[in-house]
């Protein structure tokens, strides 16, 4: 049976800070598969702007079965977001809000699926219109429980009719400041909820002030609202008081730096897991991730900017940020 289903949203500037988007604003499905199980689809996609999620959406075939949303950074297969669908509306879109902070960088590509474990899927040739996306190739799997990276992929499908719902938020400044122990939100006159990012992005009780007193080590983030518009910092490894630069960290080598690509990082008089977090001079996250300090952690710059990169590294034993130069 061939469903044509054509989707359209209208959106509006209401202030200076806009009504949300939708990442497939005007999509045509014109075909149905309802004899498929744990499957992933979707698309390959590329801000042109930092945007903000509200809000996932999906259409699905059948009222059953489980719907998990998952956001990638494509080049590195990194995990951004995951979120399983509270509702099985079949035959139209529906739309549910963001379970945690989700702010996705311009310039970098990411891979938005969604997954069912039970159901049949839309798919068929779209037109994706939206002029703060750049669109790539579609992306599937099939038998897939785990729900991996979609490895496959296919040009001129639109897979599996995912969506999300975006703003975009004009004049935040997102940036943080960090001296040990206080972490302070560079924007002013805002509201602000500090965030807790090891934990799904919690918010921290009570912390809804421009600065933040670290009480204990991890990585932080802060919610920020100005106009009605909030946006997202990113994520910012600190320690409490007590914890402070080691003479270990005076042994770690980091090389060759400056770099054309590949930097590596030598930290075998520490001990234990180390906490590492790459980000450039505007405080933008670019690497990021925990890896055992008997090892030789090896970075790929070669797909990023050139310029100067802060490198920190953070254990419970104490925190110390190097300077990387990318050529």
């Amino acid at each position: 049976m061939k469903t044509i289903f054509i989707f359209t949203l209208l959106f509006s500037m209401i202030n200076g800070i806009s009504q949300p988007y939708s990442a497939t604003d005007n999509v045509i499905v014109n075909l149905t598969n309802s004899n498929v199980t744990s499957w992933g689809r979707g698309f390959d996609f590329t801000p042109n702007v930092d945007i903000e999620l509200t809000q996932m959406g999906k259409r699905v075939l059948n009222a059953f079965g489980t719907f998990t949303w998952k956001i990638w950074e494509t080049s590195t297969q990194t995990l951004i977001h995951t979120q399983v669908s509270g509702s099985t509306s079949p035959g139209q879109y529906i739309y549910e809000p963001i379970t945690a902070p989700v702010t996705l960088y311009g310039g970098t590509e990411y891979t938005l699926s969604l997954y069912s474990d039970l159901g049949g899927y839309y798919y068929g040739t779209s037109s994706q219109v939206n002029s703060n996306l750049t669109y790539g190739r579609m992306r599937y799997c099939g038998a897939c429980p785990s729900m991996p990276f979609p490895p496959d992929t296919l040009t001129n499908f639109h897979y599996g009719t995912p969506d999300f719902l975006f703003t975009i938020c004009t004049g935040v400044i997102r940036t943080v400041t960090y001296n040990q122990p206080v972490l302070t939100a560079n924007a002013g006159g805002a509201t602000y909820q500090w965030l807790l990012c090891d934990f799904n992005y919690a918010p921290i009780p009570g912390a809804t002030n421009q600065n933040y007193t670290v009480t204990s080590y991890g990585n932080y983030a802060v919610a920020i609202t100005v106009n009605g518009c909030t946006d997202t910092s990113a994520c910012m490894s600190a320690a409490p008081v007590g914890i402070n630069e080691s003479p270990f960290f005076t042994s770690v080598k980091i090389y060759p730096n400056p770099s054309t690509g590949v930097i590596n990082i030598e930290a075998k008089s520490l001990i234990g897991a180390v906490n590492y977090s790459l980000t450039t001079i505007e405080g933008k996250i670019v690497k990021e991730g925990i890896y055992n300090s008997s090892s030789t952690l090896t970075l790929d710059l070669s797909n990023e900017n050139k310029g100067v990169y802060f490198l920190q590294l953070l254990n419970k034993e104490g925190s110390k940020t190097y300077k990387v130069v990318r050529e």
